[in-house]
């Protein structure tokens, strides 16, 4: 989407609503905006709703305007201040009247908090845990965990669970042979090897796995969780991937590389599941 501002000064993301809040760079309006279409959604003004504060009156731009932003899983906005040395609260629920309720202040380590974003919970020395707001000062090179109340500036948990991935021999294009068990069950006498090249790829998470020829490092797929390949693995060969059968076919594509194909497969938040290693012979000199 077009981006309506010149400098971002800050921007946080609401989990919730999936909406994003921005600000310009030292101004005093803040904005909600659509996250896919870029729609104004609410917009308020930073001295209003903080009582007028020194350097951003009603529609003012100066010195004491909006930097960074962050926001909690309860909807509360954190405003950063630029050379205040002041972060400043909001109640953003979607409930709330716009501008949003003014909530409280409190004084930060920094002059200028440019980034923020609420962060994990920290193991105080007496064994406590505590929530965190983490800042960026925009000049003196430091970045702060600060202390919060309880439930005040709840972060997004972080999925941390790669997703399973597999490779099962399947059947061929006309879906009703399976290569025998004997050489393709590990410990085999191929140790696991498929002969004939068809495989199931299977991925947990809602994710789609991917195939990389492990021989030249090419890169095939998204493919949907399920799908049925046929791998041929020629050394000699440029890797490409090709339509096999018919569209009512159990088998959809012919992938050729130069090593063997491994699965893997990335969800939203990075974790990596794979690579697994789906075996198959070289053709016969």
């Amino acid at each position: 989407m077009p981006c309506p501002v010149g400098f971002i000064d800050g921007l946080a993301w609401d989990p919730v609503n999936d909406t994003l809040w921005w600000s310009d760079d030292v101004n005093c309006t803040v904005t909600e905006i659509h996250k896919i279409t870029g729609a104004t959604l609410r917009t308020f003004n930073f001295g209003v709703l903080t009582g007028s504060i020194p350097g951003c009156p009603d529609g003012g731009v100066a010195n004491c305007a909006n930097s960074g932003l962050a926001l909690g899983l309860d909807h509360t906005l954190f405003m950063g201040s630029d050379g205040c040395g002041i972060i400043y609260s909001a109640d953003a629920s979607p409930a709330a009247p716009a501008p949003p309720l003014f909530l409280s202040s409190f004084a930060t380590v920094g002059g200028r908090d440019e980034d923020m974003e609420c962060g994990p919970q920290f193991t105080k020395s007496d064994s406590s845990t505590v929530e965190t707001l983490l800042s960026k000062d925009a000049f003196n090179n430091t970045f702060a965990v600060i202390e919060m109340a309880p439930e005040q500036c709840i972060a997004p948990p972080r999925d941390r669970t790669p997703p399973e991935v597999s490779c099962i021999e399947t059947t061929n294009p006309h879906g009703k042979t399976v290569p025998p068990a004997g050489s393709t069950t590990s410990p085999g006498p191929k140790g696991g090897q498929n002969d004939d090249g068809y495989y199931q790829l299977l991925a947990t998470d809602d994710i789609d796995p991917f195939v990389t020829d492990t021989g030249s490092g090419t890169i095939f797929g998204p493919f949907a969780s399920g799908i049925k390949i046929k791998y041929t693995e020629d050394a000699d060969a440029t890797p490409i991937i090709k339509k096999i059968g018919s569209a009512t076919d159990a088998v959809t594509w012919h992938i050729i590389g130069n090593g063997d194909p491994a699965v893997t497969a990335v969800d939203d938040a990075g974790n990596v599941g794979g690579p697994v290693l789906c075996l198959v012979p070289p053709p016969p000199k």
